[in-house]
């Protein structure tokens, strides 16, 4: 045979055993095809029986037919699909101050928040007495009559207690109203009247200050010292003076955090140093959760 004749009848060959090929693995299978299923049946993140109608579609599309029907698709493969839908549905959910002391206690409960009290000592503990503590907070803050959107004012240091009232008092709802001690008593007074503030919370440091303006804030029910019973101040001469310890032993800390709108206000704080009286600025919870101290509007 000549070489011409060699190298065709190889490649007729080769065409068969391609075209043999092909047609293998063309043949239908016993599997079924997996598909994305139709626009109607798209999970609605808003409608869980949608959803779930989703999911059990696309499981039962990616498992055999073996000739007797559906096959149930397999647990972890079912258990998959719903996580993916379970994190979807988180991208949907509200930014929430609550969100974030939530998480703090789930994943990072026993990491040590170490602050030097007022009182002059260390004081130490874990995000999961914090948590605790914060839903404490907003049941003696329910039980004080206050109300989403009031504003609750601090005369306060960066210790642990001004860290549960941020989460106890913008995650109830109402908001954290932060007064900026350095500034001159009359405008202190007037920054919590223009405010109307409901109550203030103050460090001892700022005694003084405190009594100073007892008198002249207008809407104040009662100014709450950051403290423990025993180093209550004596004779303050401040009527409605409460203890902050006292509340949060007297407040149960089992608290449901409500579902609030992440484009309400969560803190309130005030210009300094500007011509005329200070200006206010509200901070949206989002806007908290993501860039702190953006402010959203204007107080006028």
């Amino acid at each position: 045979m000549s070489t011409l004749g060699h190298h065709a009848e190889s490649s007729q060959v080769n065409g068969a055993e391609k075209q043999a090929a092909c047609s293998v693995t063309t043949q239908p299978t016993s599997h079924r095809a997996l598909s994305l299923p139709s626009p109607e049946l798209l999970p609605d993140h808003k409608d869980p029986a949608k959803r779930k109608h989703a999911v059990s579609v696309r499981a039962l599309e990616a498992e055999p037919d073996r000739g007797g029907g559906h096959v149930p698709a397999p647990r972890s493969q079912t258990l998959r699909t719903e996580r993916r839908h379970e994190r979807l549905d988180d991208v949907q959910k509200q930014l929430l101050i609550s969100s974030l002391i939530v998480h703090a206690d789930r994943h990072h409960g026993d990491t040590e928040i170490v602050s030097r009290r007022v009182e002059v000592d260390i004081h130490r503990y874990i995000f999961r007495d914090s948590y605790r503590r914060a839903r404490q907070m907003a049941n003696a803050l329910t039980s004080l009559d206050v109300k989403p959107s009031d504003r609750i004012g601090t005369l306060a240091w960066n210790g642990y207690r001004h860290l549960e009232l941020y989460y106890g008092v913008s995650g109830m709802g109402a908001i954290l109203h932060t007064i900026n001690p350095r500034l001159h008593e009359d405008q202190v007074a007037y920054i919590a009247n223009h405010a109307e503030d409901q109550y203030i919370f103050f460090d001892l440091t700022f005694l003084p200050l405190i009594k100073a303006l007892a008198g002249r804030c207008k809407t104040v029910k009662a100014f709450i010292a950051m403290t423990d019973h025993a180093h209550m101040p004596n004779d303050a001469g401040i009527d409605n003076l409460l203890c902050y310890e006292d509340l949060i032993q007297q407040s149960s800390s089992v608290y449901s955090w409500p579902i609030l709108d992440e484009d309400a206000a969560s803190t309130l704080c005030y210009t300094s140093g500007t011509t005329g009286n200070p200006k206010g600025a509200f901070t949206a919870i989002d806007r908290r959760c993501c860039t702190p101290m953006r402010p959203r509007c204007l107080m006028r």
